[in-house]
């Protein structure tokens, strides 16, 4: 019997939810979102917010902030993602 095994990499500041399940040998990116009971089969890029089963990319973390800056009252026009994380 065969037993394939390979390490999952998880990137800085990414959020994983509730009951969603990342396959051996994939990597996830910085400041990635995944959606509660999704199952992410192959590598999510930085950024991305995925979602379903299995995962797709549904959205963009920085483009997320900058539309909740906004609904917020804050000026937008010359925004940098750089300015609130590194």
């Amino acid at each position: 019997m065969k037993v394939k095994a390979d390490y999952i990499s998880i990137g800085d500041n990414s959020v994983l939810g509730a009951r969603s399940m990342v396959l051996y040998g994939v990597h996830i990116g910085r400041n990635v979102v995944v959606a509660s009971g999704s199952v992410v089969t192959k590598d999510v890029p930085d950024y991305a917010i995925v979602g379903g089963a299995p995962a797709r990319i549904i959205g963009n973390t920085k483009e997320l902030l900058k539309r909740r800056l906004r609904e917020n009252g804050v000026d937008v026009s010359d925004f940098s993602y750089e300015d609130y994380f590194e």
